[in-house]
């Protein structure tokens, strides 16, 4: 029984960690997604005050980004890689417990400032990473929790059928 159960304990301990690894590259994946189409939209959108040096316009565009609060800090920078206009979401709070472990907190995405096919500037955004964390580790939390209790019961049902399999043999070997 006890063969049994670290066998199937093993194949379930290899299909968890497949599965978190796999979670974990899917939900990175979403939120580059999310923040490079974010990126793009205000590229798009700032080409003009890049053209026509308005920084206020710029700065303005920027403002939008406090919509996303994930978003900790945007750059526009000019053809010759200056900063033209910046934006530091103030409203931001840092709480979460990984939020010290330097390469896993900050995702940043750069994008070209285009007009007419022209490379005019580029942005680059950061945002907080801690939020994918968090989904990521409430996901692993909950599977294992799932993964344990499924075993638990399964490893009670089997003891208690354990009688109820095995008599026959014994039956059979004692004749």
């Amino acid at each position: 029984m006890l063969l049994v159960s670290a066998t199937a304990g093993l194949v379930v301990l290899v299909a968890f960690v497949i599965s978190t690894v796999n979670d974990a590259k899917s939900a990175s994946e979403s939120a580059k997604e999310g923040l490079t189409t974010l990126a793009d939209v205000v590229a798009r959108n700032i080409a003009s005050a890049i053209i026509f040096d308005d920084v206020g316009a710029a700065k303005e565009t920027l403002e939008a980004l406090q919509a996303d609060s994930a978003v900790l800090q945007a750059d526009v920078l000019d053809g010759n890689g200056d900063v033209f206009a910046s934006f530091t979401n103030a409203s931001h709070s840092m709480q979460f417990w990984l939020h010290g472990i330097k390469p896993y907190n900050e995702l940043v995405i750069e994008r070209a400032v285009t007009q007419n096919s022209q490379r005019v500037g580029t942005i680059r955004v950061i945002a907080d990473y801690d939020r994918v964390l968090e989904g990521v580790i409430l996901r692993l939390v909950t599977n294992l929790l799932g993964i344990v209790i499924a075993f638990l019961l399964g490893y009670m049902f089997l003891r208690k059928m354990l009688g109820t399999i095995f008599a026959p043999i014994g039956l059979l070997t004692s004749a």
